[in-house]
């Protein structure tokens, strides 16, 4: 049997080699960092469901919702956290916050009735699709000036906003806030892309 041929070494071989291998090292760390981020994501997914879940199934709506503004907004590491309802007959202009989990040296907006004649008119049907609105930066965003001082009322700057739906009625909103500072989208808090399922 004779004797495999030694391989040549030499720069010109080399050099493509260890460019490959340098290729093939990159790749790995950004599938490893991916992976790596990937189950915060799921769980990240699964207990908002499972939060909302709850809200669908419990009979003790006021504690269920303050539970689920403490969770979410832990989970979330959002400076608030806040549902609010529609009133019925307001045709989306009127509601009020009815849960509410914020930092301690933000203002509460449980105390707050809200009118906001600027929702109904600009922002009804985006919610009703079951849509969810995300704004690194209101100041930055073209918004009707009647929303941008609501928002700002409540020293909101970047906010996730969700829609709670009652079979096929917009019911609310669950609104994920991180106040006052905008928020860049690269290194966002939070992340919720998928669609909520309705109460």
């Amino acid at each position: 049997m004779s004797e495999p041929e030694p391989i040549s070494s030499n720069k010109e071989t080399e050099a493509p080699l260890i460019q490959e291998l340098e290729t093939l090292r990159k790749r790995v760390l950004q599938l490893e960092k991916a992976k790596s981020t990937e189950p915060y994501q799921v769980a990240q997914q699964k207990a908002l469901f499972a939060v909302i879940s709850k809200i669908r199934e419990s009979l003790d709506l006021d504690s269920i919702f303050k539970s689920t503004a403490i969770e979410v907004r832990q989970l979330l590491n959002a400076d608030r956290v806040g549902m609010y309802r529609f009133d019925p007959d307001s045709q989306y202009q009127r509601g009020e916050f009815v849960s509410e989990d914020v930092l301690p040296n933000f203002r509460s907006a449980l105390s707050a009735k809200i009118k906001d004649h600027c929702f109904g008119e600009h922002y009804i049907n985006y919610y009703f699709y079951g849509k969810i609105w995300a704004a690194d930066d209101i100041y930055t965003l073209p918004l009707p000036r009647c929303y941008a001082q609501m928002l700002s009322q409540f020293q909101i700057r970047a906010n996730l906003v969700a829609p709670l739906l009652k079979g096929e009625n917009l019911w609310g909103l669950l609104a994920f806030i991180n106040v006052p500072a905008p928020v860049n989208g690269k290194n966002r808090k939070w992340n919720l892309s998928a669609k909520l399922p309705p109460i």
